[in-house]
């Protein structure tokens, strides 16, 4: 995760399951993001558009130049439509966007599905956490 530097980056925070909702819009307001993303929760489990969330994340940077543009894919199971999530991931690339993500949970083969969205090379853009708890964790030893 070396695209992220605490001090100048800006973030912005969106959801999925069947549709993508922006949380919170791009901004460097830490108490605000971090406000955001704890009331976003874990979201819902039965439905897994990861393109949708991709494309939505992707919306967000309409308008920057000259910045470092990186997606942070959060995902908890298997994306419903392996083959739409890696056609929306490439448009982000093709876009000049890094996708990395954080795999939570053991789902069946969710680390190898993700390994062919996120940005080469995929095992270095790639973190796994068990749980929520995890992720805490992750989020904790990254800002370190």
């Amino acid at each position: 995760f070396d695209h992220v530097q605490l001090d100048t980056t800006k973030v912005g925070i969106v959801t999925y399951s069947d549709l993508a909702v922006t949380v919170s819009p791009i901004s460097n307001n830490t108490t605000s993001v971090m406000q955001a993303l704890t009331a976003a929760g874990a979201g819902s489990e039965e439905a897994r558009n990861t393109d949708v969330g991709l494309a939505a994340a992707g919306a967000l940077f309409s308008g920057t130049a000259g910045v470092a543009k990186v997606v942070i894919l959060i995902q908890f199971g298997k994306s419903d439509d392996i083959n739409k999530s890696i056609l929306a991931a490439t448009a982000l690339k093709t876009a000049s966007v890094t996708v990395v993500a954080i795999s939570i949970g053991n789902g069946n083969d969710v680390p190898g599905e993700i390994h062919q969205v996120v940005s080469p090379p995929g095992k270095s853009n790639t973190l796994i956490a068990a749980d929520f708890e995890g992720l805490r964790r992750l989020a904790v030893d990254l800002a370190e």
